[in-house]
């Protein structure tokens, strides 16, 4: 089905990932390699199909010499989705069993499913997020935790409800930063994640 695997299966056939990873390091032998995907942490079928076919991927390029040295998971969490938190840090170690390090990548918390107020929406992002940071940073192949933008304004999210409505009053929180660069319970949530992560 055309469109199914995106523009550049679509343009390029299923080899283009490693053509890629293969022509970048003709370019740049320095580099560290990283292979970014997106939505691993949903245990629906979409997730789990995602999953399996990313470990399939890295085999297939490690198995072909290409040097791949972390693999990225957008940490989009979005409650709307189910997710298992044992499942998903079973996944991450199998990861890790590849011998690549894992990094989080684009986290926020999707907010759309939760209450309206203000505090209440803020404390239930940060325990998503401090739940969600201290299953995976258990497994010492995960290296770094990257926010998608730092303040609420800069988001995704936001521009596309600004889209959607410019008169809306109830944006989006998802970063550990406010439109003020106030930090928010997010951010306490992963400080705190990230202490237990040293301790462990």
């Amino acid at each position: 089905m055309a469109g199914a695997q995106g523009p550049w299966y679509d343009a390029f056939g299923p080899g283009y990932v490693q053509r890629a990873f293969e022509r970048a390091a003709l370019a740049d032998s320095k580099t560290k390699f990283v292979l970014n995907e997106a939505q691993t942490e949903r245990d629906d079928e979409v997730g789990l199909a995602v999953r399996a076919g990313l470990l399939r991927l890295v085999d297939e390029l490690q198995h072909a010499g290409v040097r791949l040295q972390a693999v990225g998971l957008q940490g989009h969490l979005q409650p709307r989705y189910p997710h298992d938190p044992a499942r998903f840090v079973d996944f991450v170690h199998a990861l890790a069993e590849r011998k690549v390090e894992i990094y989080i990548t684009e986290f926020d918390v999707r907010d759309d499913t939760f209450p309206d107020d203000v505090a209440t929406r803020d404390a239930i992002i940060a325990d998503t997020a401090e739940k969600f940071l201290n299953n995976v940073l258990r497994v010492p192949a995960v290296k770094t935790v990257i926010a998608w933008e730092l303040a609420d304004n800069y988001s995704f999210y936001t521009d596309a409800a600004k889209k959607k409505d410019p008169l809306s009053q109830r944006l989006p929180r998802p970063l550990p930063f406010d439109a003020d660069m106030q930090k928010k319970p997010l951010w306490f949530a992963m400080a705190r994640a990230f202490r237990n992560a040293k301790k462990a």
